[in-house]
């Protein structure tokens, strides 16, 4: 949320550095900051907050609504526990229903939708300013149903069960996984087994269909 004091870094998470250009003067609207970082990736996400963590930087993180939930769910999480403001999740395109429930169960503050509309724009800004929640109409429209859809398996997982299975759903290898989540190999492939163990699969190709079409 805006405040007196302008924060050093917005951190975008899920957009292109062209999309997140093409954004910056809605951006500059609604939040005072010194300059942007766009991480197209959740690696590029985890290192930059750790890093401005450990320089004592404050961070404004906003995240594209239009990708896979559980990419969304684990990298709200992660831009939250390392101390960053988890600002807003902004719908470039249609509204995907899961990815705008993991942004209401992590009670994101500004979720927007129909960035076009100029009135709801400057409504948003007032209540950014003020310090309240704000929620496009078209979002509204979109979430007029309890969460009951969001896959159970999911709300099982661990939190690094849950990174470990976005990373696994985005066809990286243990190895990677590993690397990603700065363990060692082993523990990945513990991660892994347990992953598999919750959603009842055998294997990538079998926990993919059980992802498969449920962000629609």
């Amino acid at each position: 949320m805006k405040s007196e004091e302008s924060a050093d870094v917005l951190v975008t998470y899920g957009f292109t550095e062209s999309d997140s250009i093409l954004l910056s003067p809605l951006f500059h609207k609604l939040w005072d900051y010194t300059r942007m970082k766009c991480c197209p990736s959740y690696s590029c996400l985890e290192d930059t907050m750790l890093e401005g963590r450990r320089q004592g930087l404050r961070h404004i993180f906003v995240a594209n609504g239009c990708m896979d939930f559980y990419l969304l769910d684990v990298a709200l999480k992660k831009a939250a526990s390392c101390g960053g403001e988890v600002a807003a999740v902004i719908f470039l395109g249609g509204v995907l229903q899961l990815s705008l429930d993991a942004a209401v169960k992590a009670d994101v503050p500004i979720i927007l939708a129909d960035l076009e509309r100029e009135d709801e724009l400057s409504e948003c800004a007032r209540c950014v300013r003020s310090g309240k929640p704000y929620r496009s109409k078209s979002v509204y429209a979109s979430n007029r149903r309890e969460l009951e859809d969001f896959p159970e398996h999911w709300e099982q997982l661990s939190e690094n069960e849950k990174i470990c299975c976005a990373l696994l759903l985005s066809n990286a290898s243990q190895q990677e996984i590993a690397s990603c989540m700065h363990i060692a190999s082993s523990t990945a492939g513990t991660y892994i087994s347990r992953v598999y163990r919750k959603f009842s699969v055998d294997g990538r190709v079998s926990l993919l269909q059980c992802f498969a079409g449920r962000n629609a």
